[in-house]
């Protein structure tokens, strides 16, 4: 069981119990090692997690951390769900309360083990949705999660969950809070309990010049952990190339390596599939040549049958023809199956060409496919000029 798992377990625990209609309805979290008392790496990643499982099953909550604002907040009647966590061997072990009030008493409990393995130690990094003026809601999310697949393909970055940071609204909470672009991203960070968060900002310097910058901050001391600017020529349709140049930049060029890995990966796929397709249709045509040498072989021995003058020679004849017969249905079940074979790999192969490439799809998931066909509208839809079909194969 991974952690995902063991906090659906714990929120399913929850909810079979009524002790929500004895508080409020508001729900803190708190968690923490058990030895350090404190609240580590570890144990904010499994209050987010436990955030995000708890929000499918009491829906009708807020859901806080116990570092959020609470005011207004009754705090002798909020719900307080308390956890603490200890490592045994390879796993984690997890012990939850719920409580009406902070220091009140025990209404639930629920106890869960995970993998440790599972864990990546990396710092939490939430990637906030791209700022930029000149691109409307829907191509913000979409270059924000060309983006996000970016950084994870690098492999050095714990992202947090893009649908959680889809709730967030940057703009909302700095018009509501009157905080720079930087204060707001590390107040987000805050609520969605990670150590560290991204924010990108898309500038129009002309109309086929962009300029691309990246942060990197420690939510903790808001200090600039990492910061890339990248000049990109070219209009919006060509913008995922220059996202892709930033997040190679902001994780040290390590996504080359892994596009490059995961097209090796593609290659040896479909050949390791056509070489299964030529050897099963080579066994299928050495079988079928068998087949048709017994069948001339038995046409003879029809023939000699005929003329056959004793007893003893009518029996030979008979019997290697019998012989015959049996080798010819074993060959043409083997025709069969060698046949089925080969048509079941280059359907395989067809499927991965054509079935699994995304139809019409926006020309900024391009980037996210490799070695098959690719079929695009350009300019995209939402840039107001006259669009055209294009299909390209990247190999």
């Amino acid at each position: 069981m991974d952690m995902e798992e063991a906090m659906d377990n714990v929120s399913e625990q929850f909810s079979q119990t009524d002790f929500v209609k004895l508080g409020e309805k508001n729900i803190i979290i708190e968690v923490s090692n058990l030895h350090s008392k404190k609240r580590d790496q570890l144990a904010k990643a499994i209050e987010t997690q436990l955030y995000q499982a708890l929000g499918k099953h009491f829906s009708e909550f807020k859901l806080l951390f116990l570092e959020d604002s609470l005011a207004g907040i009754s705090l002798t009647k909020s719900i307080f769900i308390k956890g603490q966590y200890e490592l045994e061997d390879e796993q984690v072990v997890a012990n939850f309360k719920a409580l009406i009030g902070m220091n009140g008493e025990a209404v639930a409990q629920a106890k869960v083990s995970f993998d440790k393995k599972k864990i990546v130690d990396d710092a939490l990094v939430a990637v906030l949705d791209i700022e930029a003026g000149d691109l409307n809601g829907q191509q913000k999310k979409a270059f924000s999660d060309l983006f996000r697949s970016k950084l994870a393909q690098s492999g050095t970055m714990n992202l947090a969950s893009s649908a959680d940071v889809s709730k967030m609204n940057p703009e909302a909470i700095q018009k509501s809070y009157g905080c720079t672009r930087d204060e707001c991203a590390t107040l987000i960070a805050e609520q969605l309990g990670v150590d560290r968060v991204v924010s990108v900002s898309v500038f129009k310097m002309s109309e086929t010049k962009m300029m691309l910058s990246a942060k990197m901050m420690d939510v903790k001391n808001g200090s600039i952990l990492a910061s890339e600017t990248v000049e990109h020529t070219g209009g919006i349709d060509t913008l995922g190339k220059g996202l892709h140049t930033l997040a190679e930049k902001m994780t040290g060029g390590s996504i080359k390596a892994e596009t490059t890995k995961a097209l090796l990966s593609n290659v040896a796929k479909h050949l390791g599939i056509g070489v299964a397709a030529v050897v099963s249709l080579s066994q299928s045509d050495t079988s079928a040549k068998k087949y048709n040498k017994l069948a001339k072989e038995n046409a003879a021995l029809s023939q000699e049958y005929a003329y056959a003058n004793t007893q003893a020679e009518l029996e030979k004849i008979k019997a290697q023809y019998s012989g015959n017969q049996k080798k010819m249905t074993q060959l043409k079940q083997q025709v069969l199956l060698f046949n089925s074979l080969s048509l079941a790999c280059i359907g395989w192969e067809a499927y991965l060409y054509f079935m699994s490439a995304p139809a019409a799809a926006p020309a900024v998931a391009l980037d996210k496919q490799l070695n098959k066909p690719q079929w695009a509208l350009y300019p995209p839809r939402y840039s107001g000029e006259t669009a055209r079909m294009n299909v390209e194969f990247r190999w």
